[in-house]
């Protein structure tokens, strides 16, 4: 995704311009990326952990493979489930650039996450299907 193109360069100015046109959006593809930025710009904060709350309700699968607790299929599947482990594996296809070239970032939402269970859907995963981007 463009968003997270911006990110790897550094362009969090072109990002953040796409994060407030684009500001409804409640998808995973962009809340993760919101939290990052938010963290990226104000460190552990009280704006970077809500943001991370909203990517969490959005697919808490994502913490795992960027933790490393989880490992991606060989293969994507052609849809994917909002919510679901494949979703997270098709926005982690694109995102560890972007989350391990940023200082910190990891062990952040190590910290901020400790008490999320694993394997258990966040209470705001909607768990509908829609068309795989990848």
């Amino acid at each position: 995704m463009l968003i997270d193109w911006f990110q790897q360069r550094g362009r969090d100015a072109d990002a953040a311009r796409m994060f407030k046109r684009y500001k409804n959006d409640g998808g995973t593809e962009w809340l993760w990326p919101a939290a990052l930025a938010a963290y990226r710009k104000s460190g552990d904060c009280p704006a970077s952990r809500a943001a991370l709350e909203r990517a969490l309700n959005a697919n808490a699968h994502v913490r795992d493979y960027l933790l490393g607790g989880a490992r991606l299929p060989r293969t994507l599947p052609e849809y994917v489930m909002v919510g679901g482990v494949d979703e997270a594996a098709a926005y982690i296809t694109q995102a560890p650039p972007t989350w391990d070239g940023t200082p910190g970032a990891l062990m952040w939402l190590l910290q901020q996450t400790v008490s999320v269970p694993d394997h258990e859907p966040h209470p705001g995963a909607r768990g509908q299907a829609k068309a795989s981007h990848g």
